[in-house]
């Protein structure tokens, strides 16, 4: 949670790692992982990220997919998935709120959580398969200047759990650059995702997110 009590010291060490390095990435520990797509205070707390000094801000924790902004420039991911982290036990845990996710059609589950990726990701391990819950590795391009791009390898976390890049051109890649987009869309991001610009990092393509004029 955002402690408002604590935003001078968020500064303070934004400030002092500014002073000790060219760069400064921030990685953040936030959101609500039981609501896809919603955003809460993230979007202050990267503001207040930005504000002080930030070059690029790393958000994660909610296990599942969220857009990506730039906020006064600076690139935001919002929520980076779970490429090492498969989440078996979020049955359990829904079950003590009272949600039996065994109980329901993945149709149910669709309209419960808003997208066919999104109860795919969430319905434990029966279904982490190789069109199993989406996943993606952010990709930040530095310069001396400061962040020249950013983007995303598309990835699918298979049986094993393993997050592997998916193949332009297939039916994945399509569902996948798709999903990326709606996690802009529904969060009401205004970064573009553009797929196909020939940009790749160790041989695959990567998805790039550019700033809206």
């Amino acid at each position: 949670m955002l402690n408002e009590s604590d935003w001078q010291r968020l500064a303070e060490a934004v400030g002092r790692a500014k002073a000790d390095g060219q760069l400064v990435a921030v990685s953040v520990h936030w959101g609500d992982h039981t609501r896809p797509w919603v955003l809460t205070h993230e979007r202050l707390c990267a503001q207040l990220l930005a504000e002080a000094g930030a070059d690029v801000v790393l958000g994660h924790h909610q296990h599942m997919l969220r857009g990506m902004d730039h906020v006064s420039g600076v690139p935001v991911w919002y929520g980076l998935g779970h490429a090492v982290f498969d989440q078996a036990r979020l049955a359990e845990e829904y079950a003590a709120y009272g949600f039996d996710v065994s109980a329901h059609t993945p149709e149910q589950l669709e309209a419960v959580f808003a997208s066919t990726a999104s109860s795919r990701a969430r319905t434990g391990p029966p279904s982490r398969s190789t069109d199993g819950p989406p996943d993606r590795v952010a990709v930040v391009e530095l310069g001396a200047d400061g962040v020249r791009r950013c983007g995303a390898v598309p990835c699918l976390i298979d049986a094993d759990g393993v997050a592997r890049p998916v193949a332009p051109g297939t039916a994945e890649w399509g569902e996948l650059t798709d999903f990326l987009t709606e996690c802009q869309t529904r969060a009401g991001l205004s970064s573009q995702v553009v797929a196909d610009t020939g940009w790749q990092l160790g041989g695959h393509p990567v998805v790039e997110f550019k700033e809206s004029p």
